[in-house]
Formats: structure tokens, sequence, C-alpha cells
């Protein structure tokens, strides 16, 4: 089988440039550039058989990808940008999209990092506009439904269960990264069966939950002993001793 290679130019009907660079049999293969109905540039780089497999693709004359392809289709590793010329996505790309890799904000921070569907992260990192890491675990329509949550130093706040991007069941840590709380929320509150702990990494309730605040259920007053409280009308009520919030407002054995 014999093919004629050149270098060379393709038309359309009406005069317009179509592609130029190695041509085989008359079809785009080699290096080459190929231009859209207003002869603007379109595909600049490497194709087999009149399709583009590595390279640029252009839009208005704005670099918007750069890397491998399929049958024009963004397909391999590659970079997608924004108009600004900052990296819009990273990473691996099937049929157009990402689907493994990263995306990032307009000025460059890292918005995601993980897995896609869709062009919608599903296991992975969420960031936020400053780059500092916000949620870890899987997503569902950007929020997060299954991992872990960072306040702004890079903390972990929670880890557990989500649904609308609040916790619903799990566990709260402090700064330092202790415990804090482990059962179930409603609303970012205390809310169902739960447990309490102290700076001290200890047990310091435990019992149902009603909006923050336990409502029934065992309250530690030293290290080896829990009394049983019931809330009423916003007050704890433990052995003639009144509490709000844990805290002793009354004790009648002082009256």
């Amino acid at each position: 089988m014999t093919t004629n290679r050149q270098n060379s130019k393709i038309f359309t009907d009406d005069g317009k440039i179509l592609y130029e660079g190695d041509i085989i049999d008359n079809n785009p293969n080699g290096i080459g550039k190929e231009y859209d109905d207003e002869e603007k540039l379109k595909f600049e780089g490497e194709f087999v058989h009149g399709y583009i497999i590595k390279g640029k693709h252009f839009e208005d004359e704005f670099l918007i990808y750069e890397g491998e392809f399929n049958f024009d289709q963004y397909h391999g590793i590659g970079k997608e940008f924004y108009e600004n010329c900052n990296i819009k996505y990273e990473g691996q790309f099937e049929h157009g999209l990402i689907i493994n890799g990263k995306k990032f904000f307009e000025n460059g921070n890292i918005k995601y990092e993980g897995l896609f569907e869709h062009a919608k992260l599903t296991n992975g990192k969420k960031f936020d506009e400053n780059g500092n890491l916000k949620y870890e675990g899987q997503f569902e329509g950007d929020l997060i439904t299954y991992g872990k949550e960072f306040d702004e130093n890079g903390n972990i706040k929670y880890d557990g269960q989500f649904e609308g991007g609040l916790i619903t069941y799990g566990k709260e840590f402090d700064e330092n990264g202790n415990i804090k709380y482990d059962g179930q929320f409603k609303c970012g509150l205390y809310h169902g069966v739960g447990k309490e702990f102290g700076i001290d990494k200890k047990l310091t309730s435990y019992g149902e939950y009603k909006y923050g605040v336990i409502i029934k259920g065992m309250y530690r007053i030293s290290d080896k002993l829990f009394v049983e409280i019931e809330y009423n009308d916003k007050f704890f009520d433990i052995d003639n001793r009144i509490y709000v919030n844990n805290n002793l407002i009354y004790d009648k054995s002082h009256y």
C-alpha cells in the first residue's frame, strides 16, 4: 500500500481554509492545524486519519483545552482552561468530561480534587475559594453525603453522614481534634441519641437530645458517678439541684 504524504492545505468548497499541515491521502495525518467556519484556529497538534489525537483546542482564539483527544473529544490526560488562561480542570478526561483529577476556581485556587461523574465531584475533596480544605468524602450534587468537614484552620470539625450539607449522624470535634459529641444531629444541633465528652476526653452525658439540649439520660457529676436527668421546662432537676445548660443555678440544701 502506498501513501502520499505532503505538507499542504485543505479548503472548503467556498474557498475557506479548513486545515494546514501534514496530509496523507487527502486526510490530516501528522502535525497540523484545523480551522472553524470563520477560519479561526480550532485545533492544533497531532492528527491521525483526520482527527486530532493530541494537542490544543481553541474557541474564538482562546485556548480552552490541551491534552489528548479521541474523535475530537477530550479523552485521556489533559487540561481545560478558563478564558483568563487559568486552569479549570486538570486530570483524566473521558468523552469530553473530567472523570479523575482537579477543578479550580477562576482565581487559580483548587476547588475539587477526586473522582467526577458528569463533571460533578462524587468522591474526593472540596476546598473553599482560598484553597482551604472544607470537605472530604462522598458527594452528590455538590454537597457532601458522607465524610469529614473541616474548619477554616484545617482542623476536623465533623465526621459522619450529611444531608443538605449538614451533619445528621456522626462525631463533632473541638479545635484540638478532641471529640465533643457522638450521635445524631438535626439542623446542625445535637438531636436524637448521642453522647457528649469533656475536655478531659471523658464521657460527660449520654441519652436523648433535642435541638442541642439533652432531655433525658445520664449526666456525670464525678469521675465514677452518673445521675439520671430529665429535661423539664428548660431546667435539669438532679437531686434537688437545678441546672441550666449543665450550670448549677439552684441548690436546695443551701436554703
